[in-house]
C-alpha cells in the first residue's frame, strides 16, 4: 500500500508495479486529469490554487500542499533537476548514488525534455553572463548543475515544449502509462486516517473514500509506504503512534515507536523580485539557471502570463505575514478578477527573478493538533532563527537587484517615472512629506539610484538601506513550497532502506526523508528516491503478475 500519490509515491508505485508486486495507491485528492490546469504549461501557476491545499504557518506565511494525483509535480513550474553526489555524501551517505543516478536518468527519459527558450529566457541568460555568473551551453541540457566553477546551464523540464499544447508530464504520468497493468490499482479521494499495526508491524491502513464512506481497514500483505509529503507524512505517523512520546501522549495516541517525527522541518527560503515590464512576456520558468553552493544561491528567471496574480492569491504576500488572514484570499482573487484589463495586463507582464537558498539553516516543526487527520497540523518554519539565513537572504536580494539592472533585460523592465515638475515636488514636500520614501517605488528619487525600475511590492527608499532590505525581506517573505526533513533518514528512518525505526513493514519516501534542503528544485530528487525505494522493494519479484488481484476491501478504477 502506497499512501500518497505524489512525486515519490507515484515513482515508487510504478517501479514496484514493473517488478510485479501488487500495488495499491491511495491518493486523498482527485486525479490530475480532473484538474485541467495541471495538464499543460499554460495552467501554471493557476495549478497551485486549483490543486493545492492552503495551510498557514504559525508565522502567518501561507504554504500550499498538493491535493491531487502527482502531488507537487502536478502544480510546480516543471524544472527537473538532479542533486550531485557531494550532497548525498554529506547528507545521505548510505544511499547508493550510482543506483540513484540511474533512477534520475530513467525518469528523465520518461518524463522530461530540455527547457525551451522564450525572448525573456534568452535575455535572462545574457543577464546572467553580464552580471558575472558565466556562460551557459544552451546546445544541450544537463541533469546536474555544473561546478568548478559554477555557471549557468540548460535544465530539463516536465513541460513537453515540443508537443502540441505543451503538456505537463509529471509523476502521475508514471501511473497513467501503466494503467492497464493488472497489478496496479489507484484510488483517488481516499483519505488515510491511520496506519494500522500488529504490535510494531504495519499491516494496513484505515481510510475514508470521498470524505464520507468509511471503508474500515485495508490490509497489506507486504507492507506500507507512506509518501504523503513533508507536512502530512509526520501528521499521519504521529496519529498512528510513531513520533515524540510526550506529544503522542498529549494526543492520547498509543506509542508504537518514540521518534523525533515532525522535527527538523525546513521551508527553503526564497527571495523573489517582481518587476513591471513594458512588454508582454510569454510564460518563462528557468530557461537557464545557476547554482552556486558556496554563495548559497540558486538563481532562476521566471515571468510572464498570470504568475503575479495566481501566486499572489496563494501567498497573500502583498501584506506582511501577521496580516495575511484567510478572509483576504477571496478579496485578492476578486481584485485580480475584476481589475480593469489594462491594469491586469500590466501586472501579468512582470518578470520575477528568484533566488532560492541552497542551504537553509533554520529549522521548525510539524505537529499534529489532534488524532483526527482532517485537522491540519501546526506548522512552524522558524524563518531566520539562524542569523546566517538573513545574511544570505540579503545577499541574494542584492544579487537580484544587480541582475535587474543589467542591460540585457533593460527592454523587459519598466523605468520609474521622473518627478521633476516643481509643482509636484512642492506639493509632496508641503503636504505629503511622509510619502517620500514610498514614492521610490514609482518615482525616481535621490535615495534610490541603484534600482531604476518599478517593483511590486516596493523596496522602500531609506537612509538605512540595509535595514530597509531586512524589513522588506521579513514583510514580504513567502514560502518556496519546498519542504523537507520531518521524517529524516538517520533520526527517524533507517538510512539504508528508509524503514521506520522501531517498526517492521513500514517505510517512508518523500521530501520528509531528506535531512536538509536539496541544493536545487527538489522534484527530480524526490521522484528518483521514490523509484530507488520502489526498485529495492521489488527486487527478486517476477517481472509480471499472472494471477488476478485479491479483493482489498476498496473498490476503485484505474486512472
Amino acid at each position: 500500500i502506497v499512501v500518497g500519490g505524489g512525486a515519490a509515491g507515484c515513482a515508487a508505485a510504478a517501479a514496484m508495479t514493473d517488478a510485479g508486486l501488487d500495488v495499491l495507491v491511495l491518493e486523498r485528492g482527485p486525479s490530475d486529469l480532473a484538474v485541467p490546469s495541471t495538464q499543460h504549461k499554460d495552467g501554471w501557476p493557476q495549478s497551485v490554487n486549483d490543486g493545492g491545499q492552503y495551510i498557514r504557518w504559525t508565522e502567518g506565511v501561507w504554504g500550499v500542499v498538493a491535493r491531487v494525483l502527482g502531488g507537487g509535480t502536478a502544480l510546480n513550474g516543471g524544472l527537473f533537476l538532479a542533486d550531485r553526489r557531494e550532497w548525498f555524501e554529506e547528507n545521505m551517505k548510505d544511499v547508493d548514488f550510482d543506483v540513484l543516478h540511474k533512477s534520475y536518468e530513467k525518469l528523465q527519459k520518461e518524463l522530461a525534455v530540455p527547457s525551451t527558450p522564450t525572448d525573456f529566457g534568452v535575455a535572462w541568460n545574457e543577464a546572467l553572463q553580464e552580471a558575472g555568473w558565466g556562460t551557459a551551453d544552451t546546445s544541450k541540457a544537463q541533469l546536474e548543475y555544473p561546478i568548478d566553477p559554477p555557471h549557468p546551464y540548460l535544465p530539463f523540464s516536465t513541460f513537453n515544449w515540443s508537443a502540441p499544447g505543451i503538456p505537463r508530464v509529471g509523476a502521475a504520468s508514471l501511473l497513467h502509462h501503466r494503467w492497464a497493468k493488472p497489478n496496479l490499482r489507484v484510488v483517488t479521494h481516499a483519505e488515510v486516517h491511520q496506519v494500522l499495526f500488529d504490535d510494531t508491524r504495519a499491516v494496513g491502513v484505515s481510510l475514508k473514500l470521498a470524505g464520507w464512506l468509511w471503508c474500515g481497514s485495508v490490509r497489506a500483505r507486504k507492507g506500507v509506504i507512506v509518501s504523503a509529503g513533508a507536512i502530512f507524512t509526520p501528521q499521519l505517523l504521529q496519529i498512528s503512534g510513531v513520533g515524540p512520546r510526550e506529544h503522542l501522549e498529549k494526543l492520547g495516541v498509543k506509542v508504537v515507536s518514540d521518534l523525533p517525527v515532525g522535527e527538523n522541518f525546513v521551508d527553503r527560503l526564497v527571495q523573489p523580485l517582481a518587476i513591471l515590464s513594458p512588454v508582454r512576456i510569454p510564460l518563462t520558468v528557468g530557461y537557464t539557471l545557476v547554482v552556486d553552493p558556496k554563495k548559497n544561491a540558486v538563481i532562476e528567471g521566471v515571468g510572464g502570463d498570470n504568475v503575479a496574480a495566481e501566486l499572489g492569491i496563494a501567498s497573500l504576500a502583498l501584506a506582511p505575514p501577521k496580516y495575511r488572514f484567510r478572509f483576504l484570499r477571496p478579496f485578492v482573487k476578486g481584485l485580480f478578477t475584476y481589475m480593469p484589463k489594462p491594469l491586469r495586463a500590466i501586472l501579468d507582464n512582470m518578470i520575477q527573478p528568484v533566488a532560492l537558498m541552497a542551504d537553509t539553516r533554520s529549522r521548525g516543526s510539524v505537529m499534529a493538533k489532534s488524532k483526527h487527520v482532517g485537522r491540519t497540523p501546526r506548522v512552524t518554519a522558524n524563518y531566520f532563527k539562524d542569523p546566517q539565513d538573513m545574511r544570505d537572504q540579503t545577499k541574494n536580494l542584492e544579487r537580484l537587484i544587480k541582475l535587474a539592472n543589467t542591460e540585457a533585460i533593460a527592454n523587459f523592465t519598466r523605468d520609474k517615472f521622473d518627478c521633476n515638475h516643481w509643482r509636484v515636488k512642492w506639493f509632496v514636500r508641503r503636504f505629503a512629506r511622509s510619502l517620500i520614501p514610498a514614492l521610490g517605488c514609482v518615482f525616481k528619487t535621490h535615495r534610490q539610484k541603484r534600482l531604476s525600475m518599478i517593483t511590486v511590492p516596493c523596496i522602500f527608499a531609506s537612509s538605512s538601506p540595509l535595514k530597509a532590505r531586512e524589513n522588506f525581506i521579513r514583510d514580504y517573505i513567502v514560502s518556496s513550497y519546498h519542504y523537507f526533513g520531518t521524517a529524516a533518514v538517520g533520526t527517524v528512518l533507517d538510512a539504508a532502506d528508509f524503514s521506520v525505526k522501531g517498526t517492521q513493514g513500514l517505510h517512508v519516501v518523500d521530501a520528509s526523508v531528506l535531512p536538509a534542503a536539496t541544493r536545487v528544485n527538489p522534484q527530480g530528487t524526490i521522484m528518483a528516491l521514490g523509484n530507488y525505494v520502489g526498485e529495492a522493494a521489488g527486487e527478486g519479484e517476477p517481472e509480471r503478475l499472472t494471477r488476478p488481484l485479491p479483493r482489498t476491501g476498496v473498490s476503485g478504477t484505474h486512472v
